[in-house]
């Protein structure tokens, strides 16, 4: 067990790790135990002397005779010392069982792995003769456990995409990307689309279980057949196909094994018992890769540990006889937990920036807590899990527009409809949080103005809905940026009106993109919002400073961080109730010197933009049309442009939003500048219609308006 224990104490501390061994029946074993002190008073312990202020530890835990389990807890020498201990803990076997000391410098096949790991376990099994496989898969395989396995991935995509099947008649259609002819005999390197998506659901073999529950004859053999010729081409760490090793593809493989497994077991075919054979051998090399990349946290604070522990988990409790079934689960149930808390918190507030990868964390954890309902012992972290998640679908549930659709801040992959995915969750997972009276008026998505404020979410929408195709709609992401990951949308904003989307994310995700391309994407000039000096945005985040209800309106004030200690930045957003006009205003303080802003309005592909003069830009869908006027309060207006696919350079990139099957294609981005001394503030109204951008042009006349910007000049000042 390693983990690090931080001492906020001035002198050297010391720390007791307390251990107590229990035997297959819980009981506790007496001490003495290997490598440990007993004292009277507290038992069996193992010192962890403190030096610094953070101590990197590692315990060396040596069994007894007899022991199935082991106890650890953690406590200052003394009373009176401060110290914390920083999870979550990484625990792993001897260095003999791991997965790289098991395979050696040989390239073993499933089986052979299988047969190198039992003998580093020491299980006596006649291993010779032709009945060796037979009598290993007596011994560790029991088929009721088997019979069915609770996975996740399948169950996951059955929410996310209805009853889609991935073949038909031969062909593979995965994800986004047209049908595609599956080779008689895969080589396990294809890439057809040139696609990372595409790639890593291949390699996912996922598709199997709908090939095996295919209507055609011979559905089930031919997937046991492509599963087992998967295994013979991947060697371990010699995989045909590189991305085949992350962990989103190996979690899903792992259950598309277990479930092929299942269904092999089940026929009871004499002549598959080989081929199932091979099928259990590389479930346990899979198992073996993912109880080190959980226990190791590799992918720590983030929906990919989840899957993967998740699909521990299912190896774990499908093969509960396998000698290290009980140590896969004690690794997996504790993580999942410490993912779970650490992924949304009591208040339904995520870290995650993705409203798309939140939606998965809560269905992850309503597939998960009908799992858990089989365990009694997890019953206070399942209702606890169910609460968070009760609040957190709210939010998510709230900020959905009228097409069904989740705004795409952060990472965002295309093709899904949310409500659908929703609908689908609750009915089968979720039917129990329909009692929750703010999460059922949520769903029942009423008509007329709505405004939201999501300060946990990070969000502000508002909408206008009647039931008919002339909704509209407006969200703004107050996600705070962190430089080592996601993307840098603080106060970005997506708007539509008319049914029709006009002003956009990007999208993209990094299971779609790599390279120049997601660079693109991730960064601020991606995203609709404004940048001081040309200068990227640091660490930080947002808040809501004010909201003031005017006539027929709204104003949000929203402060932000995240350009540095070197500007002072407010974005104030005027809302027209029937949302046909809009206006954004950027403010920025700095010291007393020339101070400039460049603001971006990415539009949807389908919108053509022209600037019709020096104080107008018009955008053109179908019959509709958005008038871009700028506005400057305080310094000077200095242009509007508009770039198309500007491709001049990989820092230069401009004019582009992500397709739907990966990388870029060319849209229009108007971009629009206001420089002044010391402090700026302008921006741009978009109006549908005369009348609306005059009704808004007098609301930025009214008196609270304009008190406002006066109380924004004089704090500057």
């Amino acid at each position: 067990m390693r983990g690090q224990i931080i001492n906020e104490n001035p002198g050297g501390e010391g720390a007791l790790a307390r251990i107590v061994y229990r035997d297959a029946k819980g009981e506790e074993l007496p001490p003495p135990y290997p490598d440990t002190v007993v004292a009277p008073s507290i038992g069996a312990f193992i010192d962890i002397p403190i030096y610094r202020q953070a101590r990197r530890f590692t315990l060396d835990l040596v069994p007894p005779p007899g022991a199935a389990s082991i106890e650890i807890g953690f406590q200052t020498s003394h009373a009176e010392a401060r110290m914390e201990l920083v999870g979550p803990l990484e625990v792993s076997l001897g260095d003999e069982l791991l997965l790289e000391n098991i395979s050696g410098d040989d390239l073993p096949d499933a089986r052979t792995f299988l047969y190198q790991a039992l003998a580093k376990l020491g299980l006596e099994l006649p291993f010779g003769g032709s009945k060796v496989n037979a009598a290993i898969f007596k011994q560790l395989v029991d088929p009721e456990a088997l019979r069915s396995p609770f996975t996740f991935h399948h169950k996951l995509k059955s929410v996310q995409w209805g009853a889609r099947t991935t073949v038909n008649a031969g062909e593979l259609a995965l994800s986004n990307f047209p049908p595609w002819r599956l080779p008689e005999a895969p080589k396990w390197m294809e890439d057809p689309f040139q696609s990372l998506a595409w790639r890593m659901e291949f390699q996912s073999l996922s598709w199997l279980i709908d090939l095996a529950n295919e209507a055609e004859a011979g559905g089930h053999t031919r997937a046991i057949d492509l599963a087992v010729s998967w295994s013979r081409a991947n060697p371990w760490g010699h995989a045909q196909d590189p991305i085949s090793a992350h962990p989103l593809p190996l979690s899903a493989r792992t259950e598309a094994l277990l479930t092929l497994l299942s269904l092999s077991v089940r026929s009871q075919q004499s002549d598959a018992f080989e081929k199932s054979f091979t099928l259990f051998s590389e479930v346990v090399r899979h198992a073996f890769a993912l109880v080190q990349l959980v226990s190791q946290n590799v992918f720590a604070h983030s929906v990919v540990h989840i899957h993967a522990a998740s699909a521990l988990l299912s190896a774990a409790r499908a093969l509960p006889k396998f000698p290290l079934a009980s140590y896969w689960s004690s690794v997996a149930l504790p993580q999942i937990q410490e993912g779970f808390d650490r992924l949304i918190d009591h208040e339904g507030g995520f870290v995650e920036q993705s409203l798309h990868f939140r939606l998965e964390i809560v269905s992850l954890g309503l597939i998960l807590a009908r799992m858990l309902g089989e365990m009694p012992e997890t019953r206070e972290f399942r209702e606890d899990l169910i609460a968070r998640l009760r609040k957190g679908l709210r939010s998510v549930v709230s900020a959905t527009d009228p097409s069904g659709s989740l705004p795409p801040f952060g990472d965002a992959p295309q093709g899904y409809h949310h409500a659908s995915w929703l609908r689908r969750l609750l009915s089968v997972y979720g039917t129990t949080l329909l009692s929750d009276q703010a999460l059922a008026t949520a769903l029942s998505y009423p008509t007329g103005k709505k405004v939201f404020f999501l300060p946990h979410a990070g969000l502000i929408t508002a909408r206008h809905y009647e039931r008919n195709a002339h909704w509209s709609y407006f969200c703004t992401s107050l996600a705070g940026h962190h430089p080592e990951h996601g993307h840098s949308d603080c106060t970005s904003f997506v708007y539509s009106t008319g049914g029709a989307s006009w002003i956009v994310d990007p999208k993209g995700s990094d299971l779609y993109e790599a390279g120049s391309a997601r660079q693109y994407l991730v960064s601020a000039r991606a995203h609709n919002l404004a940048i001081p000096d040309d200068r990227e945005p640091t660490a930080g985040t947002a808040w809501i400073e004010a909201h003031e209800r005017l006539e027929g309106a709204n104003l949000f004030q929203i402060g932000t961080n995240v350009h540095g200690h070197d500007y002072d930045h407010r974005r104030i957003i005027v809302c027209l109730d029937n949302l046909h006009a809009i206006a954004l205003f950027d403010h920025f303080t700095t010291r007393a010197r020339p101070i400039s802003f460049e603001g971006f309005l990415h539009f949807d592909p389908k919108v053509t933009a022209a600037i019709a003069s020096s104080r107008l830009g018009i955008g053109y869908r179908k019959d509709g049309r958005l008038q871009i006027i700028p506005h400057v309060l305080k310094g000077q207006f200095s242009g509007m442009s508009i770039d198309n696919g500007r491709s001049d350079g990989p820092t230069a990139l401009q004019g582009f939003v992500a397709q739907p099957t990966g990388g870029l294609q060319p849209a229009n981005v108007l971009r629009y500048r206001f420089s002044g001394h010391g402090t700026v503030c302008g921006g741009v109204l978009l109006a549908t219609s005369e009348r609306s951008a005059g009704a808004l042009a007098d609301l930025l006349k009214a008196t609270a308006v304009k008190d406002l910007f006066q109380r924004l000049w004089t704090a500057a000042s």
